[in-house]
């Protein structure tokens, strides 16, 4: 086994060496519209940088599993393809070996999960996760066993959990969710009365591209004379206050004609379902919080988190921010950044992979906290795809070896290459501090279940609320308090039936 691994490695460091030249800078393209640059599904490892010699990581804990084979066994996932939807990481099976370190990671896992239990990885593709739930739907309506594992996003995922078509996964034999290989802030924060329905882990990296940081634009910062946002961060410093006296800094009529608009120049650039949570969640306001029996309640009618609202809402209208939601232009902020048209920016994690290509450096923020006192920096999520097993499923135990196995291998020897050579080395080596502001933004994610499980009850029209420029919050609360209670008990009852 130590030979083959050896020999294993010396084949990925030979064919990235092959094709360094193929993945010049030179060679990269610019634009925004070309899916490969945008979905990050196909990185290879950082120019001109060697992988290490080793991307085992020796502290994962081994799986505990049977010794057992499943004799040719199709395992069939069905899993929106790399062409679509490039705001999160979603590879899970390659073909064959490119000689990109993270294509040919995830090649060299699942080759050697489904050599050792003896089964094969059937990708059932699809356009998005709404097609994903659908397809699922109907597979499981007829009772028919079509597939093994559905990935979609959660919505989707508490949808059919609701409807009874999914196992709780938490119940799957072989799964222990405790392992680091399973993500354990979605376990906590996806759980309802202690069970689980759905979660995410180490087989797939989506869950950790979907995270929201603040990008910001060096250049920019130096030109304006601002403070280093790094020491800021390492000080405890970087509050919302600030973020917004930097922001306000750099907003420009750049052509001169009084309106300020996508030709211009702003501090803050995002779209209104993304920053409006991550911009909540870093100042420490929660949609939905849980009792100490795992039960959700909302907690936007509370006045901690009116008050957070207030804040958010009344530094962020300053003026200083395009919305490109609110302005009809959802991918305009994209271009708008990497042409040095805002100081900050706010996106999922993929997104970062677009801006290798951009002129000016850029370097990565958490998201401001609410003030110096607030002890840690929060980061919030976009929408993750999630693994669902449907409750037609032949054999729930070959299901849970298949899983526990990869999620397992793949924290021992791919999430390294996806962390450390694809996003530190590759995305973000620009400066040493950009790796040291990635730990600190994984070290403390949430999941918002407001957004995750009730976005169109709760997340959404807050949303709306500062899309629309409308401060009074009081009244949409009142408005949906009956809903949104509703809601949450549905998914109690869910959750919690035996």
């Amino acid at each position: 086994m130590f030979i083959k691994k050896i020999i294993l490695l010396f084949l990925v460091v030979s064919l990235f060496i092959m094709t360094l030249a193929s993945c010049s800078p030179a060679n990269q393209t610019a634009t925004v519209t070309d899916s490969e640059n945008l979905s990050g599904d196909n990185i290879a490892a950082g120019d001109g940088e060697e992988l290490s010699e080793t991307t085992e990581n020796p502290d994962t804990p081994a799986p505990d599993l049977p010794d057992i084979t499943f004799d040719g066994y199709e395992f069939r996932v069905i899993n929106t393809t790399d062409e679509h939807i490039q705001w999160l990481m979603k590879t899970l099976v390659v073909e064959e070996e490119t000689g990109e370190a993270l294509n040919d990671a995830i090649y060299a896992r699942n080759r050697k999960i489904e050599e050792q239990f003896e089964f094969e990885l059937v990708m059932i593709g699809v356009t998005g996760p709404d097609e994903a739930r659908d397809r699922a739907r109907r597979s499981i309506q007829a009772g028919s066993d079509d597939f093994d594992l559905l990935m979609t996003n959660p919505p989707n995922a508490l949808q059919l959990g609701q409807n009874a078509m999914l196992e709780k996964i938490d119940e799957i034999p072989h799964i222990d969710l405790s392992k680091p290989y399973w993500d354990q802030d979605m376990k906590r924060d996806f759980s309802i009365g202690g069970r689980l329905f759905f979660t995410s882990g180490d087989f797939t990296f989506n869950h950790y591209s979907a995270t929201v940081p603040i990008f910001f634009n060096k250049k920019l910062l130096a030109d304006l004379g601002l403070q280093d946002p790094y020491q800021l961060v390492r000080d405890g410093k970087w509050t919302i206050d600030k973020f917004a006296e930097m922001a306000r800094a750099s907003l420009k009529d750049l052509n001169g004609d009084a309106v300020m608009d996508k030709e211009d120049q702003w501090g803050y650039l995002g779209l209104s379902h993304v920053y409006t949570l991550a911009v909540m969640n870093g100042i420490g306001a929660r949609y939905v919080m849980k009792d100490n029996n795992d039960i959700p309640y909302a907690t936007i009618n509370t006045e901690d988190f009116i008050n957070r609202f207030y804040k958010a809402f009344d530094i962020v209208q300053e003026g200083w921010l395009y919305d490109a939601d609110a302005n009809n232009n959802p991918r305009g902020a994209e271009p708008m950044f990497m042409n040095s048209q805002s100081l900050f920016w706010s996106e999922l994690m993929n997104w970062a992979n677009i801006l290798r290509s951009m002129e000016n450096d850029f370097g990565i923020l958490p998201m401001p906290k609410f003030d110096d006192n607030q002890e840690k920096y929060i980061s919030s999520t976009g929408y993750p795809h999630v693994m669902c097993i449907p409750v037609t499923t032949g054999d729930l135990s070959r299901t849970g070896v298949i899983l526990e196995a990869l999620c397992a291998e793949s924290r021992k020897s791919t999430r390294e290459v996806y962390y450390d050579t694809m996003l530190k080395t590759k995305v973000m080596s620009r400066d040493d501090e950009s790796g040291e502001m990635l730990d600190l933004i994984f070290s403390n994610r949430i999941y918002e279940i407001g957004r995750m499980y009730w976005e169109s009850d709760i997340a959404g029209p807050i949303a709306s609320l500062m899309r629309g420029n409308n401060r009074d919050i009081v009244s949409l609360i009142e408005r949906n308090e009956t809903r949104i209670d509703n809601a949450i008990s549905k998914a109690i009852d869910a959750f919690t039936a035996d």
